[in-house]
């Protein structure tokens, strides 16, 4: 005997409704990278929400953790190398 699957018109619009929350949150992951980046570039005295909730030392030593580097507080250097080794979500970059 089959198994056939009736999916209801309510139940459809459900189904949809579900996967488009789905995917505008998957969209949305937080990637550290780019984050810590972003904070390491401002001024200490910055008052953005970047600086409100990461402080700048804790940005530097995200990178180094993730990446196995020290720049310092070189952005500029920090990119450069990331943008060389590294995808934005912290995996290395496949070289060919």
């Amino acid at each position: 005997m089959a198994n056939n699957l009736i999916i209801l018109p309510e139940a459809e619009a459900d189904m949809r409704q579900g996967y488009e929350w789905y995917e505008e949150r998957r969209e949305m992951r937080i990637r550290p990278i780019p984050l810590f980046l972003r904070r390491l570039a401002l001024p200490a005295e910055s008052r953005s929400r970047y600086a409100r909730n990461l402080r700048r030392e804790d940005a530097y030593e995200g990178l180094k953790k993730i990446t196995g580097e020290d720049f310092g507080y070189d952005v500029k250097a920090w990119r450069e190398w990331v943008k060389k080794h590294m995808t934005l979500d912290g995996r290395p970059r496949k070289t060919t």
